[in-house]
């Protein structure tokens, strides 16, 4: 699983691991990581979900559920 909101916050990591998971080697994810990095492209909000103060309890199971 690859949360967009870590995605955003760091593209060429993500994309290692993601890589890495698909069986490409070190040498290679790195390798290819960086020009598919530059085009993460993030938008304005990722992060609000920590400024909820009060969910319903449904919300809060399935957030917990997606590691928020």
């Amino acid at each position: 699983m690859v949360r967009y909101e870590d995605l955003c916050r760091k593209p060429a990591e993500m994309l290692i691991g993601l890589l890495e998971f698909l069986g490409a080697p070190k040498w290679m994810s790195g390798r290819l990581s960086k020009p598919f990095a530059i085009m993460v492209i993030s938008v304005d909000g990722v992060g609000l979900a920590a400024k909820v103060v009060e969910l319903g309890r449904g919300a809060q199971v399935n957030l917990k559920r997606f590691g928020y």
